[in-house]
C-alpha cells in the first residue's frame, strides 16, 4: 500500500523553489506531482514522491536545508480544520494525542513516539514508507513540523534542548540552528529532539474547550482519508498513555474517541482484544528500551506503566521466560 501525505505539505514549495532559483513546475513534473500538488490541498499524494522532490530540489539548487526552509514558511493552518482542534487542547500531551487520533487526516506516514528519562523526554519522528531512512529533507521537515506544533501550545519562543538527525551534517547548519534554536546533532540513531518532560503537561493558556469540541464535530463529519488500522491507532495511543500510568481501556477508548465497550467489540472483530494489544505494545517497548544501556530496569518499568521494577520483572519473566537483567547479559532477542 502506498504511503500518502496531504498535498498541503507542498503549499509553500513553489515560492521556496523560485527563491532558490528553481522552476517549481519542472521539479514537480520530474516526480509526476505537477497535476496534483497545485490543486486541492486536501488531496493525498505519495510520500515517496514528495521525499524525492525535496531531495532533488536540494541537490539542484545546492541548498541542503530545503526541508527546514519549507518548515519556516509553514504554519498550523496547513493542517486544515485539524489545526483548530490541536491548538485548543489544554496541554501539549492532549494536543499530541489529538494529532495521533486524526493522523489519517494529517500525515499517515509520520509516527511520533516519546520516551522519558530522568525528567528528559525524547521524541522520535519515524517516517513509514520505502526509502524513508534516506529521505533527508522530508525527515527534517517532519521533525520541524512537530516542533512547530509544540510552539503552538507552548509559545513561539519554545525550543528543544537538542535536535537530532540520522543523516550527516550539511556543509552549513545555519538554518538548522536558527529554526531549532538549540544544538543540532547529526549522524545520530534517530530523527527527533529532546525537551523537558514537564513541558508535556504545561497548561495551554489559549485553550478553549468549546472551540475544541466544535472542531472535533467538524472533523468527525468529514469523510476519512486513507483507512487507518484500529490496532495501529491503539498502539500509538498506548505508547503515549503507558508512561503516565493511564493505559487502561477506559482512558485508551476516550483518547480514541469511543467507548470501552465499542473498542472491545471492534478489536474482537479483528481477532484480538485490549489486553492482548496492551501486552503486544509492552513487549515491543521492553525489547527496545532494554537495548538502551542508559536506561535502568526501574526506569523501563516506569515507562511501561508499572509501579516498580519487581512488577515489571515478573511480567517480563512471564512474557519472555527470562529476566530483563539476564536478557541484557546474554544479548538475547526474545520474539516480540
Amino acid at each position: 500500500m502506498t504511503a500518502l501525505v496531504r498535498a498541503a505539505l507542498l503549499a509553500d514549495y513553489p515560492d521556496l523553489a523560485i527563491a532558490c532559483g528553481l522552476d517549481p513546475r519542472a521539479q514537480l513534473r520530474a516526480v509526476e506531482l505537477d497535476r496534483v500538488a497545485f490543486g486541492n490541498p486536501d488531496l493525498f499524494i505519495p510520500a515517496e514522491r514528495v521525499a524525492q522532490l525535496l531531495d532533488n530540489s536540494a541537490r539542484a539548487c545546492g541548498h541542503e536545508d530545503i526541508g527546514v526552509q519549507l518548515a519556516m514558511r509553514r504554519n498550523l493552518a496547513h493542517l486544515g480544520v485539524s489545526s483548530l482542534l490541536i491548538s485548543q487542547q489544554p496541554t501539549l500531551r492532549a494536543a499530541l494525542a489529538m494529532a495521533e487520533q486524526y493522523r489519517h487526516l494529517l500525515n499517515e506516514t509520520l509516527y511520533v513516539q516519546i520516551e522519558r528519562h530522568e525528567g528528559l523526554a525524547i521524541l522520535r519522528c519515524d517516517l513509514a514508507f520505502a526509502g524513508a531512512r534516506t529521505a533527508r529533507q522530508l525527515s527534517e521537515l517532519a521533525v520541524a513540523t512537530v516542533v512547530q506544533l509544540f510552539r503552538v501550545i507552548l509559545g513561539q519562543h519554545w525550543h528543544p534542548q537538542t535536535a537530532a538527525f540520522v543523516h550527516p551534517a550539511p556543509a552549513d547548519t545555519f538554518s538548522h540552528r536558527r529554526f531549532f534554536a538549540c544544538p543540532v546533532d547529526f549522524n545520530q540513531h534517530f530523527n527527533g529532539f529532546t525537551f523537558a518532560e514537564s513541558d508535556l503537561d504545561r497548561p495551554n493558556p489559549a485553550a478553549q474547550t468549546q472551540l475544541a469540541q466544535h472542531a472535533r464535530i467538524l472533523l468527525d463529519s468529514l469523510p476519512h482519508g486513507p483507512a487507518t488500522d484500529l490496532k495501529e491507532r491503539l498502539r500509538r495511543t498506548l505508547i503515549l498513555l503507558l508512561p503516565i500510568g493511564r493505559a487502561g481501556i477506559d482512558s485508551a477508548a476516550a483518547a480514541l474517541g469511543t467507548s470501552a465497550r465499542t473498542l472491545q467489540r471492534d478489536l474482537a472483530q479483528r481477532g484480538t482484544g485490549f489486553s492482548q494489544e496492551l501486552d503486544r505494545v509492552r513487549r515491543e517497548l521492553a525489547v527496545r528500551y532494554l537495548s538502551e544501556p542508559r536506561l535502568t530496569v526501574g526506569q523501563i518499568a516506569e515507562q511501561l506503566g508499572y509501579a516498580g521494577a519487581p512488577a515489571f520483572i515478573r511480567w517480563f519473566r512471564g512474557a519472555f521466560g527470562t529476566t530483563p537483567q539476564r536478557w541484557r547479559q546474554d544479548g538475547t532477542r526474545p520474539p516480540v
